[in-house]
């Protein structure tokens, strides 16, 4: 065989495997963005983030993602903190090779969140803040640093023109007060310009941004459904009881 027939059977078969291997990521696309989203919002909400379907439409510039669930922190009895069922997402096309890339919107309808709160008066979202948190801090970058890094070393980086979170339903319980449940809409969450100052934040870092403007939502509309009425007045009995025991130290 000559060399240059064997050099063009060579540079064929290598082409033919990276076709292979092309035509295998773009066949699984839908998995692999699936795949992305559990593993950093798990990694940064140090819990359980799951995925059902993600479909990718990357010519129309379109996603939609259905079945992302958040699950509760350890100790609370409902199996999800957070359900988002329909979300919804408008990708500008021109940006899709580019770094950052650019989301001109996402929205997610009727999410369901599910706050609860122990006999110590602490609730799910002051937990889940805790984690979010701890993940950001410079003890724990791995979730940004995995996020989607480039063989170049450039970690992809996004801009979020438009993020929605509405028609949502809040949900709360309370150990302290079992008998009583709030179930009510949940105020609209607005949020304009994401990363755009900075030229683009990472994965972790919109992840993070975003739930904590929410959990704060979350936490002053259970605030003003009454929660921590009950949470005072299970202090105050504590309190009360406290007080006793000490009285009875001194024999009083």
């Amino acid at each position: 065989m000559k060399i240059g027939k064997a050099v063009l059977i060579g540079v064929t078969v290598v082409v033919a495997v990276v076709g292979i291997a092309l035509w295998q990521v773009f066949a699984n696309l839908d998995t692999i963005v699936a795949n992305t989203i559990q593993k950093v919002g798990s990694e940064v909400l140090q819990t359980p983030v799951k995925v059902k379907t993600v479909k990718l439409k990357l010519t129309e510039g379109k996603a939609s993602i259905s079945g992302l669930t958040i699950a509760n922190p350890a100790g609370y009895s409902n199996p999800y903190i957070f359900t988002m069922n329909d979300i919804a997402v408008n990708i500008d096309v021109s940006s899709i090779r580019e770094n950052p890339l650019v989301f001109e919107e996402i929205l997610i309808r009727e999410p369901n969140i599910f706050v609860e709160i122990n006999s110590n008066g602490e609730s799910n979202l002051d937990v889940l803040m805790k984690n979010i948190k701890a993940s950001s801090s410079g003890d724990s970058k791995e979730a940004e640093s995995q996020s989607g890094a480039s063989e170049g070393g450039d970690e992809l980086k996004f801009i979020i023109k438009k993020f929605r979170f509405e028609g949502g339903n809040l949900k709360v319980t309370n150990q302290i007060e079992p008998d009583k449940k709030i179930d009510q809409a949940f105020p609209k969450v607005s949020m304009d310009n994401l990363g755009a100052d900075s030229n683009g934040a990472t994965a972790a870092e919109i992840t993070t941004e975003m739930m904590q403007l929410i959990i704060a939502q979350a936490t002053e509309a259970a605030l003003k459904a009454g929660v921590n009425k009950a949470v005072e007045k299970e202090k105050e009995k504590l309190l009360e009881k406290a007080g006793d025991k000490l009285k009875g130290l001194f024999g009083n």
